[in-house]
């Protein structure tokens, strides 16, 4: 529609987490009869969510507690055991590279909806209101796709953490494949858990579903500044006039928020997004390298950290 403005946040696979974040803005909707759907609110879904997190979390723990942390990396006097590890740091690498993607899409994710403004100009699909106004307002809503992206990125997160143990310490070229085949498993659950939840409970399809600002002459001034009659239908006008003050660098000559959606939102989405991921993935280059200097895991070396953090806290706690 004219004067629309678009959020570009990518949407590709959609899994049961981002279904959350997508229910938050009216974007799920469930069949109830004959031509007739209803609006889903996203505490039903971040419950949905609970399942295939624990199966994940479980998942991933348990490989981390099978691994024989005494096992060297490899043994560089055997040639057999220096071509293993050659073959073990391929699939480390494949497996970020199969990761990046997800990573990237829900760490946008999480960082586009901790963007106060996000839920000032995000106009929800169906209009602001759905059934009970009180359970469809604000308050009520953001809690939910925050808690939700948050649980998808520490598992992913946790998946880029514990693959490089996992495949490292794999005896023959069989184990390093399928153990990445079973952390590739792992990472595709949510996927796999939206479709069959979609299906079952007769779902809508959100692939195609984008998220659309309202127009700029019903929210904002000239000034750059919220409109009045906008600004008093807010939840805390007040807390919005900070956000907006603080994130609008006035002294360089701008005078739009650059959280704004379309004047930097999106570029400030996807700059913070590829900043946290460059850190993750030079961190875990830097543990492999060490990992492969010292012949000793990470997991092990992760292990023997958090047994001195437990004897320091049980040392320095007071006697009975």
């Amino acid at each position: 529609a004219k004067g629309r403005r678009r959020a570009v946040v990518p949407m590709d696979a959609p899994n049961v987490y981002s279904a959350v974040m997508v229910a938050a803005f009216g974007g799920v909707e469930v069949t109830t009869g004959h031509d007739r759907k209803a609006r889903m609110h996203p505490a039903v879904l971040f419950l949905l969510c609970v399942p295939v997190f624990i199966t994940q979390i479980s998942a991933i723990l348990f490989l981390r507690t099978d691994l024989d942390v005494e096992w060297d990396v490899y043994d560089p006097n055997i040639p057999r055991s220096v071509s293993l590890l050659k073959l073990k740091l391929v699939m480390v690498g494949i497996i970020y590279l199969a990761n990046f993607t997800k990573l990237v899409t829900c760490i946008s994710h999480l960082v586009f909806i901790c963007n106060p403004l996000t839920w000032i100009e995000v106009q929800p699909r169906g209009g602001d209101r759905s059934g009970c106004s009180c359970m469809f307002s604000t308050p009520m809503m953001w809690p939910w796709p925050i808690l939700a992206l948050a649980m998808n990125v520490l598992v992913n997160y946790n998946v880029c953490v514990d693959s490089v143990s996992v495949i490292l310490s794999a005896v023959t070229a069989k184990d390093a494949i399928f153990d990445s085949l079973a952390i590739a498993f792992v990472i595709e659950l949510s996927d796999n858990w939206w479709d069959f939840c979609a299906h079952t409970f007769d779902i809508g399809s959100i692939d195609d579903f984008a998220f659309e600002a309202r127009p700029q002459r019903e929210t904002w001034t000239t000034e750059g500044r919220l409109d009045e009659d906008f600004r008093a239908q807010l939840w805390l006008p007040r807390l919005a006039d900070c956000v907006v003050c603080l994130t609008t660098p006035r002294c360089l000559g701008i005078s739009r928020s650059v959280l704004r959606i379309g004047h930097g939102a999106n570029r400030v989405v996807r700059a913070v997004a590829l900043m946290l991921l460059f850190t993750l993935f030079v961190r875990q280059l830097f543990v492999v390298l060490h990992a492969v200097d010292t012949l000793v895991l990470p997991a092990a070396r992760d292990l023997c950290t958090e047994y001195q953090m437990m004897m320091e806290d049980t040392l320095s706690a007071p006697a009975p």
